[in-house]
């Protein structure tokens, strides 16, 4: 499978680039949070050999704080399974090791704690969305602890 990763991340981004529908959007963010929470280690040095790493994590992050002009809910990842999997692929990123991390990530990662904790709490009260707080909180305190 790892052979394939990264044909099938250049034709989503370039699907993604292309993309007006919400729901096409939703699908093309659905497979390149599962890319990533099968190898995030070579997700991005696919993305960072292709010089699209800094681009894409742009547009996870916009695409995640997006949200209704007149509702002000979520515009992007509205249903519990794909911020489960956000959640994970994100959570996946922050478990690699220093010398796996490109250069951008590695600088970046405090961007990854301002992901609103809470973020999936306030938008579904499932127990999904609890657990997903928690692990924010607890990798939050884990970098914290391992920085100082």
């Amino acid at each position: 499978m790892d052979h394939i990763v990264s044909p099938i991340t250049n034709l989503v981004i370039a699907c993604l680039d292309r993309a007006k529908e919400r729901p096409l959007i939703d699908a093309c963010m659905l497979v390149i949070s599962n890319l990533i929470f099968y190898n995030p280690a070579l997700f991005l040095r696919g993305l960072e050999e292709s010089n699209t790493l800094q681009s894409m994590l742009t547009k996870i992050f916009t695409l995640l704080h997006e949200k209704k002009p007149k509702t002000g809910v979520p515009k992007y990842f509205k249903s519990t399974k794909s911020k489960k999997i956000l959640a994970l692929a994100l959570i996946s990123i922050l478990g690699l090791p220093d010398d796996q991390l490109p250069e951008v990530v590695r600088g970046a990662t405090p961007v990854l704690f301002q992901v609103r904790p809470f973020y999936l709490y306030t938008t579904s009260r499932s127990a999904a969305a609890c657990a997903f707080s928690g692990a924010m909180m607890t990798t939050k305190y884990i970098y914290h602890t391992r920085v100082t």
